[in-house]
């Protein structure tokens, strides 16, 4: 409960510093101005189809045992390879006196790799590591709302984004490995697995447009996330029924986007390449995330009435 109202928080002050933002833009030598492919006061929606190289990451220091009748200092970690197609829709309009767009997008379930790893630090400097390296079945969607403004030629946008990402598991080998003395030891296990994780971000981003030729324009962006929450959700059904194992970490991150639209022509046209990565603010509670994304989409534009 606390996360959502610090969410619901967070998209009221979007609003509110984007319109006063536009304001002061509007006030000044600066002006609120459509980008190249929208419509002045009106409203424009986009479709994209995305194939994206990602990688997402947790790890979390908590004392556990393997084999000892004590607790011992124990870290578990895991990583996922989130390779896949994205449908996304987007619309852009103005509302609360400032430009506003509402991103949306989801993926098919696909086979990703997928590791959970556990390592006990036991006395005598045995070092333990248990867990799987292998595939899960994932699924993901997001969610995206922007407030914008320009001012002397450079957009300004203040934004909330949400993404989840769900994955269960398949049966894999066991890897059990020791340091004293050196051992390497497998099991087959068809127990189950269930992760989630939610990443709720918070960014700001500035951009700049240049008219090219042939109806194109080039739109270059950079962004910064002072601060993602990432919640991690583990379900084991087989070993620990009716609980989930929920690990939280926050960090920070940055990405640069190129992006080219032409808006002359029968068919409009958005295409644009991203790539992102992060930084943890602790090491005991962390994660990581990096983002390479290649899209193309259609505009479609349409002017409100006066």
């Amino acid at each position: 409960m606390a996360t959502m109202r610090g969410v619901a928080i967070v998209l009221a002050l979007t609003v509110g510093v984007a319109s006063a933002a536009a304001q002061s833009a509007d006030a000044g030598r600066g002006s609120l101005r459509p980008r190249a492919h929208d419509t002045g006061d009106g409203w424009s929606v986009q479709a994209a189809y995305e194939w994206h190289m990602d990688r997402l990451g947790y790890a979390f220091d908590t004392p556990s045992a393997i084999d000892t009748p004590f607790l011992v200092p124990h870290r578990y970690a895991q990583t996922y390879r989130l390779n896949n197609q994205w449908i996304t829709t987007s619309a852009r309009y103005r509302a609360a006196g400032s430009a506003m767009t509402t991103q949306f997008g989801v993926t098919p379930t696909t086979t990703a790799r997928a590791t959970d790893v556990d390592t006990f630090f036991n006395p005598g400097d045995d070092i333990v590591t248990s867990g799987t390296e292998g595939d899960a079945e994932v699924r993901s969607w997001r969610l995206a709302q922007w407030s914008e403004g320009e001012l002397g030629g450079v957009t300004l946008r203040v934004g909330y984004r949400y993404r989840r990402d769900n994955a269960d598991f398949l049966p894999a080998d066991v890897i059990v490995t020791r340091s004293r003395p050196p051992s390497v030891s497998r099991r087959f296990t068809t127990d189950q697995e269930f992760t989630s994780s939610q990443v709720h971000e918070f960014v700001i981003d500035s951009a700049r447009t240049f008219v090219a030729r042939g109806g194109w324009s080039v739109t270059g962006r950079l962004a910064a996330s002072p601060l993602l929450l990432g919640r991690l959700s583990t379900r084991l059904p087989q070993k620990y029924p009716g609980q989930t194992i929920v690990g939280q970490a926050r960090a920070a991150a940055f990405s640069a986007r190129v992006e080219g639209a032409r808006t002359k022509g029968r068919v409009p046209l958005i295409v644009a390449i991203e790539w992102g990565k992060s930084a943890s603010y602790g090491t005991s509670r962390s994660m990581s995330r990096d983002v390479f994304e290649l899209s193309v989409g259609l505009i479609r534009a349409a002017v409100s009435r006066p």
